[in-house]
């Protein structure tokens, strides 16, 4: 999914909301589309001719490589199909519009970042070929990546500003800080292990008055992710007069909301005082739409160590849909 401007916001200030860790002898939940665009657009790869296919399985191939030094067993999980509600559908056209844009560009001697077509596909075979545990899920991942992560009480890796928001025992290193090229070792050891930076959710929380972690659901669909994108949310933000900030304009709607919701106790209350705000005839709808949008910050039924553990799970959605 992710939420707009807060990745960016907690890593201006990592200081704060990260703590630093040396990862090793752990098990690792990877967030594969997260990771294969983070190696693409991150290798200096040649990307205007149709793909630079060896040279990226080169780089998959390291990158793995370097996990398995440090005792890291990694279990990548992949996106699946689209939600059957289409209630990502305007996100996906605006993102294929970038993309085209991008081509565009590219063809012309120009910047931009457009993966190869094949990208996905040349990854998967290099987890095949190294023999990485991984899985696709039969619709968006982040749900199960989570809920899997707290099973087995390991970190997770992406560059997804959702995983500031789920409630993960063992925190969520970002790729941004993940220095899988730059190994260390332990002082007198041989024991290697990969510097990297964890989200601290309870060092967030505190930063904002010990504000309830219930409440961040809320803020990540108000906000506005790739399932919310509501014009009448400009309505509740123009009428609550957001506190300002002295951290600048540039994040005023992710502090201030943050700041308004902190003087809440939980949810429901908070949501209250949003459909206040709004005209009555849409407070129902927009209440069954934030609802909605807030379940996919929960745990998911899914039980993806049962597909690493027996090579198959049971997924409610695909049943419901006879498939």
């Amino acid at each position: 999914m992710g939420i707009r401007g807060l990745m960016s916001f907690v890593e201006d200030y990592s200081n704060e909301f990260f703590v630093d860790l040396k990862l090793r002898n752990t098990k690792l939940i990877i967030d594969g589309y997260s990771l294969f665009h983070r190696l693409c657009f991150n290798s200096d790869l040649e990307l205007r001719y149709g793909g630079d296919y060896d040279l990226f399985a080169d780089v998959v191939q390291k990158f793995f490589e370097s996990l398995f030094v440090c005792h890291i067993c990694p279990y990548v999980v992949l996106d699946g199909g689209c939600d059957i509600s289409d209630k990502k559908l305007t996100t996906l056209k605006d993102r294929a519009k970038e993309k085209i844009q991008a081509a565009r560009s590219l063809s012309l001697g120009g910047g931009g970042n457009v993966c190869p077509l094949l990208i996905r596909e040349v990854f998967i075979q290099v987890l095949i070929r190294l023999e990485v545990c991984f899985v696709q899920s039969f619709s968006e991942a982040d749900r199960d990546i989570m809920t899997l992560a707290n099973h087995w009480n390991c970190p997770v890796l992406s560059s997804d500003s959702d995983f500031c928001i789920f409630d993960l025992r063992s925190g969520f290193c970002s790729l941004n800080s993940f220095q899988w090229r730059n190994l260390n070792t332990i002082k007198d050891t041989q024991d290697y292990y990969i510097p990297a930076r964890s989200f601290s959710l309870n060092a967030f929380c505190h930063y904002f008055n010990n504000m309830n972690k219930a409440l961040l659901p809320l803020f990540a669909v108000l906000c506005g992710n790739d399932h919310v994108n509501l014009p009448i949310m400009d309505t509740f933000i123009s009428k609550v007069r957001l506190p300002l900030s002295s951290k600048g304009r540039r994040y005023h709607r992710v502090l201030g909301l943050l700041n308004w919701l902190s003087h809440f106790d939980d949810p429901t209350e908070a949501l209250d005082n949003v459909l206040k705000s709004l005209p009555k005839k849409s407070r129902e709808n927009v209440k069954e739409l934030l609802c909605c949008s807030m379940e996919e910050y929960q745990q998911s039924p899914v039980k993806l160590q049962d597909f690493f553990q027996y090579g198959s799970y049971v997924c409610t959605d695909a049943s419901d849909l006879v498939l």
